[in-house]
């Protein structure tokens, strides 16, 4: 967005451009994130986030060195090379180190580290339904990896998915937070009748939403 405006020099009116205004969102911290996910959270619900290792293993090692939670990767029997780059399950408890966990999260924003998500099921029954979609077969039945965990990918997936297909990818989650392309932005998917349903959020807004003249930004 640019704001225009006019000069008056030696009896002449000239039209002019002014330096162009950022209309990005500004960046959240780790309260804002907690906030954000807070509107969303159900009293039974577990917080969890899926990590790429391959982008930040401070991320998926954390669970076990911040949280004090066992590390689950997808990857089982894999070597021990593809284990550390590989993706984790991530549960996120509210213990003493939380903050500081959140903090590393939001400094991750915009680099498609992982994804988060919000189900009541335990972490033994998440990381099954996550290893169940991580494997696809094609029609000559090979079987290859997909990258759900990747924003860039599951943001072009999802909203091509039918009611079945849908119904499959969720099983037991029942929210999916995905960084929007934008700084700042996260896209909210659930499970629909017939398709994805997906709003677009800015975070801080909707951390200070209930601040008086504040309002959640949503599209």
């Amino acid at each position: 967005m640019r704001r225009n405006g006019r000069i008056r020099t030696d009896g002449q009116t000239t039209d002019v451009m002014d330096t162009p205004v950022s209309t990005l969102p500004e960046l959240p911290d780790a309260y804002d994130l907690h906030q954000y996910l807070a509107q969303f959270k159900l009293p039974d619900d577990n917080l969890y986030a899926l990590v790429d290792g391959a982008q930040d293993q401070r991320l998926s090692v954390g669970s076990r060195n911040i949280l004090g939670e066992p590390l689950r990767p997808l990857f089982t029997k894999a070597p021990h090379h593809m284990t550390k780059v590989g993706p984790y399950l991530v549960r996120i408890k509210c213990t003493n180190r939380y903050p500081e966990y959140m903090q590393r999260w939001t400094e991750k924003l915009g680099t498609n580290t992982g994804i988060l998500l919000l189900t009541t099921s335990w972490p033994q029954a998440v990381r099954q339904h996550c290893r169940s979609i991580f494997k696809v077969y094609d029609e000559q039945h090979n079987m290859f990896y997909f990258r759900y965990y990747d924003p860039r990918v599951i943001r072009t997936y999802l909203p091509t998915c039918t009611a079945k297909e849908c119904r499959q990818f969720f099983g037991p989650i029942r929210s999916i937070f995905v960084e929007g392309e934008t700084p700042g932005t996260m896209h909210h998917y659930r499970a629909g009748q017939a398709a994805v349903q997906m709003e677009k959020d800015v975070i801080k807004d909707w951390a200070t939403k209930d601040e008086p003249g504040s309002g959640a930004a949503r599209t």
